[in-house]
């Protein structure tokens, strides 16, 4: 009879064996400590969805301020350009990235579409730290409005 068939069966047996021993005392000396790090990374999501929602919101009323500053002004457009980059340099605040940056030096457009305006700011950032972790989220903003309301 052939024996020598048998020792690639019995090491493959002795290496599963191994690989069991050191699964099983990975588990037994696992200590988790992840609660930690998941607390500081949903700060750091929180964080960032709270600065975006703050300058979407920001920027509606900016836009509601600066109509009721420019209503029946000679020259509408001008008003508002005027009125807009004023209320963002009183409301400036680097917390929440460039949004009110970006409009206080002039870096958005103003289109007139018939009598409905469309106001774009492009590449505005909000950024969120927490350690050494990091999330910077990228978007553009636009709204409609003529020269009495926003519209949805």
């Amino acid at each position: 009879m052939n024996k020598r068939g048998h020792l690639p069966t019995v090491l493959l047996l002795v290496t599963a064996l191994i690989l069991v021993g050191v699964v099983a005392f990975s588990f037994a000396t696992f200590k988790g400590g992840v609660e930690d790090e998941s607390k500081g990374l949903h700060l750091l999501v929180s964080t960032l969805n709270f600065q975006e929602e703050y300058v979407r919101i920001s920027f509606k009323d900016m836009v509601e301020d600066s109509l009721e500053k420019a209503k029946g002004q000679e020259n509408f457009e001008l008003a508002f350009n005027n009125s807009l980059e004023n209320i963002a340099d009183e409301r400036r605040d680097v917390y929440f990235g460039n949004f009110f940056g970006k409009i206080v030096n002039k870096q958005y457009v103003v289109n007139k579409e018939g009598g409905v305006y469309v106001l774009q700011v492009s590449d505005v950032f909000v950024r969120s730290f927490v350690d050494k972790n990091e999330i910077k989220r990228n978007f553009d903003l636009s709204l409609r409005f003529n020269e009495n309301e926003v519209i949805e």
